[in-house]
């Protein structure tokens, strides 16, 4: 036995523990690497004792460093932001975030980050805390919605030289926080199209669809996820505290989520209920929105075992939307990226999807992926503005739409047939002006186009060659207000006030 050899780990090894009581003596070198580019952070926690955050590489500096506080006061009105992490200790159980060193382009390159110390092991209280919002949701002042649980969002991080499992962990800690972890992916960098998130106002911000969330039902961005997750070493996720008046209460670490035949080689950048997911019933729907520039957002609908059409802790996951692309489901009336709905199966439920959207433009909702019995069975989603059922089985279903959150234009279904006899005796269309462009989409044929300027004066008619629900036509008038007048096959018109 060499007494001073050195204890070295490589990148995806696990270091595995099991006796909880057992006090660790002398140091490791453990080994992180994250394959990153310039402005990417990096979520982490320190799998040894007393380690500083300016240390994980001694070769590379670091770009910037915070930690995440749930209780401080934010420049939106509400509560949780960022704060300087630079030369802090990084405590057992916390995440952090670091960004890329200044050196790093825009192609992805290899971070060696390295962590040095006595190993942390056995069972590791951390303790969590909300803010004080509660009640209903309102818009702060950059317009972002501020819900009750936005200031329920803690930064922490497994704090073992191993992977732990992610299933095991929301099971012992499921009085503490709800049923679901979101680890950053930073597969986007920052741009000044994304708007701001709902804790402050920047130029530039980073997409908040680069969380992956997962819970029992699975991954809302990640079909490929199995039915376990494994948060690899020194990786730092989000988790959510429960609803409540502001306090605190401890997570627990313990080495019951650690085995040597957990996989350890997913690591971002680059992964009331006791059952075990590997024996549950599942067939779930992934559902894309894509806009004109293929930017695209996803979320998870399923049926499970254990799921009901409430609100589950370990089968729903909330989501907060801030003024980017969005596509989620609603639970009553709580915006999900991940609903769980119950079994048996019934082909007559229906789930109402919600989008937000950030430009006037035309979008498609599609089909990212299916299993289950969803592999034979029919998908539809009903527009019920314009009174369409269509099936995204065939394809995806295109609609023009205007700047703005839509929580009820939209359902989810599996039958055809929902339509009343008369459900095309009401005009419906959807208008808007953007790059030029005059955009119209109906319910039914469009016959003619009317357009006026806002003191009434008739300025331009359009009459399609060939009948169809879509129009565009260049729009080359001056900035303003106008009048639209929208004639259907049906003799009906629809009228609509446009800002160009």
């Amino acid at each position: 036995m060499d007494t001073n050899g050195i204890f070295r780990l490589e990148n995806n090894a696990n270091l595995v523990q099991i006796d909880n009581t057992a006090i660790n003596s002398g140091s490791i070198i453990y080994k992180r690497n994250a394959t990153i580019k310039q402005f990417d952070y990096v979520y982490w926690s320190s799998p040894v004792d007393g380690f500083n955050i300016n240390n994980i590489s001694t070769t590379t500096p670091l770009g910037p460093r915070y930690e995440w506080n749930p209780t401080v006061a934010n420049g939106n009105g509400g509560q949780g932001n960022w704060q300087v992490a630079n030369g802090n200790p990084m405590i057992a159980g916390k995440g952090y975030i670091a960004r890329a060193p200044s050196s790093f382009t825009p192609t992805p390159e290899t971070f060696y980050g390295s962590f040095t110390g006595k190993p942390n092991n056995g069972i590791i209280p951390f303790q969590i805390s909300r803010g004080s919002i509660t009640g209903t949701a309102f818009n702060g002042t950059n317009g972002i919605p501020i819900t009750n649980l936005s200031d329920n969002w803690n930064l922490v991080g497994n704090p073992f030289p191993s992977s732990i499992r992610a299933n095991q962990f929301l099971v012992d800690n499921q009085s503490a926080i709800e049923g679901n972890v979101r680890i950053w992916t930073h597969g986007t960098l920052p741009s000044n199209l994304v708007s701001s998130p709902y804790y402050g106002s920047f130029v530039y911000n980073y997409s908040p669809g680069d969380y992956l969330t997962y819970n029992y039902l699975g991954a809302s961005c990640c079909p490929a996820v199995g039915p376990e997750l494994y948060i690899g070493a020194a990786q730092g996720f989000f988790v959510q505290m429960k609803e409540g008046p502001a306090g605190t209460t401890n997570l627990t670490f313990n080495n019951g989520l650690r085995s040597g035949t957990y996989d350890n080689s997913s690591f971002y950048k680059s992964n009331t209920s006791n059952t075990t997911t590997n024996t549950i019933e599942k067939h779930r729907i992934w559902l894309d929105i894509v806009s004109s520039n293929n930017q695209s957002e996803r979320t998870l609908i399923g049926y499970a075992d254990g799921a009901t059409n409430g609100h589950d802790s370990f089968y729903d996951a909330s989501y907060s939307i801030s003024n980017t692309l969005a596509i989620y489901s609603l639970v009553n009336d709580e915006k999900s990226n991940i609903q769980g709905r119950a079994l048996p199966f019934d082909v007559n439920d229906i789930v109402p999807i919600g989008v937000n959207i950030a430009a006037n433009g035309t979008y498609n909702i599609a089909v990212g992926s299916l299993d289950g019995l969803f592999t034979s069975q029919e998908v539809y989603l009903e527009d019920k503005t314009l009174n369409i059922i269509h099936d995204l089985k065939q394809a995806p279903y295109s609609f023009a739409a205007t700047t703005g959150t839509f929580d009820n234009r939209f359902v989810l279904r599996y039958t055809n047939n929902g339509l009343s006899n008369n459900s095309f005796s009401v005009n419906k269309a959807v208008a808007f002006i953007k790059n030029n462009k005059l955009e119209v989409q109906a319910s039914n044929s469009i016959k003619q186009i009317e357009l006026f300027d806002i003191t009434g004066k008739l300025i331009k008619i359009y009459s399609p060659s060939i009948m169809k629900n879509t129009f565009e036509s260049d729009f080359n008038f001056e900035t303003g207000a106008y009048i639209i007048k929208v004639k259907l096959e049906n003799d009906l018109i629809y009228t609509e006030k446009l800002m160009n």
